[in-house]
């Protein structure tokens, strides 16, 4: 019996221990939702091997995340004052220059395009014209392969969002306007030229006195210049997935729909705005802004999810990933800057903003994908192969004296496909 009762009483210790760990040690459903995003979002970058970020997350009047993590290219800490180019999210801030000269009325939302811009040209099976509504709505009709044959690239200062527009001229539209949505960062760079027509300003002169200035972005910026000026540092590239410094790619002529530069605390004013309004629009304003069709995701500037009814965007350059979000009806709203990118693995901060909202308002959050770098590993290994090929059929022309025809052709064709596959192939794998 003595045996008997020894173990219970052990058994019993231990379960007590067991019990007094359980209750003293907090697990991830227990914390406040600040710690667990601050656990959240380090925990994911780690995983992502992302070097840098900053956040901000505003819910009921209350700051629940203001945050940084990691560091800049050129070494130094990240704060939520660090500027980042900020993509896509750029669409947002020139649809509110829109609606503000709409608002002046400067310019008319359904007035066709080349009113403003009387010299662009574009083809099209349709007697209809685009007008300024379809390119804030995204049914302009312009193709995204024809929208990427004229951003991200390195036109010059100044006068660069015109020559953009130029190198644009005479497109091709795929769709009649008005009646198919087609996401093309083309759209807003002729929104940008728009804005430089009807205000007679430059586009970054417009958005700094009319936005920025009023809503207190101080650390926001449309130009290069004014960009480095603030702080703003080349971000990273990556390797599958290990982060390599960048060059620091800017397009001069991008600032409308992907190349000004901002900070986490300034977005969030933006997002206050858009929640709040006044300041810089009027009601009427804002609620076109917010307004957007049961058959649509894409309204003016904004994607919008009609399950969950949030407004977000995100947006990429280079070296840059950013996503934001608010609720038009709830005080919610969030913002998160990273300072890695390559398109393969363009999912991952929208994943991690998914995974912040849903802890932020009290949800579950799906587990973080795993990702998968079986693209660029096939890349290489293409790559490889080819070499290994081309090395050992050029050895044996040379070793033997007598040159095969079909030898010949085979030569031909593999080192055609090198010569010509390469340059498309390396930057998938960079």
């Amino acid at each position: 019996m003595i045996p008997i009762r020894k173990t219970i009483v052990s058994f019993s210790a231990l379960a007590a221990l067991i019990i007094a760990h359980i209750v003293t040690v907090p697990t991830a459903t227990a914390l406040d939702p600040t710690s667990q995003l601050n656990t959240y979002i380090k925990t994911s970058l780690d995983t992502y091997q992302i070097p840098g970020a900053s956040a901000v997350i505003q819910k009921d009047g209350k700051t629940l995340l203001q945050n940084s993590w990691g560091h800049s290219s050129d070494g130094s800490k990240l704060t939520t004052d660090t500027p980042f180019l900020i993509g896509s999210l750029s669409k947002p801030i020139t649809a509110s220059a829109i609606l503000l000269l709409a608002q002046d009325k400067t310019i008319r939302l359904d007035e066709p395009i080349k009113t403003y811009l009387p010299n662009f040209r574009y083809s099209s099976k349709s007697n209809q014209q685009i007008t300024v509504r379809h390119l804030l709505e995204q049914t302009s009709g312009i193709s995204p392969s024809d929208g990427l044959n004229v951003t991200d690239r390195s036109y010059k200062q100044p006068g660069a969002i015109s020559q953009a527009v130029t190198a644009l001229n005479n497109v091709t539209l795929q769709s009649t306007p008005g009646t198919a949505y087609s996401y093309t960062s083309a759209n807003y760079l002729l929104l940008g030229a728009i804005i430089e027509s009807a205000s007679n300003k430059s586009y970054s002169e417009f958005v700094t006195t009319r936005i920025f200035a009023p809503l207190a972005m101080d650390h926001t910026s449309a130009t290069q210049q004014d960009s480095s000026d603030d702080g703003l540092v080349s971000g990273y590239s990556s390797w599958i997935g290990h982060p390599i410094k960048s060059s620091g790619f800017y397009d001069n002529s991008g600032a409308p729909y992907g190349y000004i530069s901002s900070t986490a605390s300034d977005i969030m004013k933006f997002l206050q705005f858009m929640q709040n309004g006044g300041v810089i629009l009027s009601d009427q304003s804002m609620q076109l802004f917010k307004t957007i069709t049961k058959e649509k995701t894409y309204g003016i500037g904004w994607f919008y999810s009609p399950e969950s009814k949030y407004f977000y965007h995100g947006g990429a350059t280079p070296d840059f990933r950013a996503e934001m979000f608010y609720y038009p009806d709830r005080d919610f709203s969030g913002v998160i800057l990273t300072n890695k990118y390559h398109s393969l693995e363009d999912q991952q901060v929208a994943d991690i903003a998914n995974g912040m909202r849903a802890i932020a308002d009290n949800q579950t959050q799906d587990q973080l994908p795993a990702q998968s770098y079986i693209i660029q590993w096939s890349i290489i290994s293409v790559i490889i192969l080819l070499a290994v090929w081309s090395a050992y059929i050029i050895y044996g022309l040379f070793k033997s004296r007598k040159y095969h025809k079909l030898r010949d052709k085979i030569v031909g064709v593999v080192l055609a496909v090198i010569a010509i596959g390469l340059p498309f192939m390396l930057p998938y794998i960079f």
